[in-house]
């Protein structure tokens, strides 16, 4: 007793306190003392207080790493299925934050009329409507192991390939919108909006990924030509068509897709596009 009460009078010192038959050792983390191990009952030397400092080092690295963890679960919370975030946890060396180039397929889905909707409908009815509709829209993408990058506006923006490299991302982008427009169907018939559905662009390529923005608020997004030509092809595609570009069409089965020729894409020229079969 009188051991332990010397000690709680040092140990904001970082002293420990040593005893024939009892030890005091302060439990120091960052600079900030947490509490005391005390132990009595034997003669205790140099060693045993060297084995109580190194559980003081290992405990400040667990911290240290659930620290990393929570900023990473931060970033990636909302864009990513809990089982992707749970991935990215148990590999954080694999994910670069600070800017990477990855091969990607980037998917842009925009809703038909919706403005127009919006102008007349109650702004409350307007909410309800796209809360769920993006709800049920990223179920799908996670169920594909897409990432979501951002909505904007009535507009999702989908990424397959990032934040870890995967196999079939321009398939998987694909799939995901075609069920995407399948979904729509019975989300407008939920809300009984007619003249709407989805128009989707689809383009591959590789593409600059990061955690981009102010240390207020950032985004894990992508960056590159490949990301404003899938935006270009979401806006020129007609109501429930998929339009991709020629490097995504390579990695289909040709009975997926159907040729249109060459377009004229604002800032890109004249491109090869194709789309993809409602099947």
């Amino acid at each position: 007793r009188t051991s332990f009460k010397l000690s709680m009078h040092s140990f904001n010192e970082g002293k420990e306190i040593i005893f024939g038959k009892s030890i005091s050792v302060p439990i120091i983390l960052r600079r900030k003392c947490l509490g005391v191990v005390y132990l009595y009952g034997r003669n205790f030397d140099k060693n045993t207080k060297d084995k109580i400092n190194s559980v003081e080092k290992i405990l400040d690295g667990r911290f240290e790493f659930e620290k990393q963890s929570r900023g990473l679960k931060k970033v990636f919370e909302g864009y990513l299925g809990e089982g992707v975030i749970r991935k990215i946890l148990k590999n954080q060396r694999k994910v670069n934050l600070g800017g990477e180039r990855s091969n990607c397929t980037i998917l842009f889905a925009d809703i038909n009329n919706f403005t127009t909707y919006a102008n007349k409908a109650n702004p409350y009815a307007v909410v309800d409507f796209l809360n769920y509709f993006f709800t049920q829209m990223s179920s799908i993408v996670f169920d594909n192991g897409g990432t979501i990058d951002k909505f904007i506006g009535d507009e999702i923006m989908v990424i397959f390939g990032a934040p870890f490299a995967q196999k079939g991302h321009h398939y998987k982008a694909v799939k995901t919108a075609l069920q995407m427009i399948k979904k729509m169907h019975s989300i407008l018939k939920k809300f009984s909006l007619v003249n709407s559905g989805l128009s989707i662009g689809i383009a591959s390529g590789s593409v600059i990924v990061g955690d981009v923005g102010s240390p207020d608020m950032k985004d894990y997004t992508v960056i590159g030509k490949k990301v404003n030509l899938a935006s270009r092809l979401a806006k020129i595609a007609d109501r429930d068509e998929i339009l991709i570009d020629e490097a995504t069409v390579s990695h289909l089965k040709p009975t997926m897709y159907k040729g249109l020729g060459k377009t004229e894409i604002l800032d890109f020229g004249k491109v090869n596009l194709f789309k993809i079969n409602n099947f």
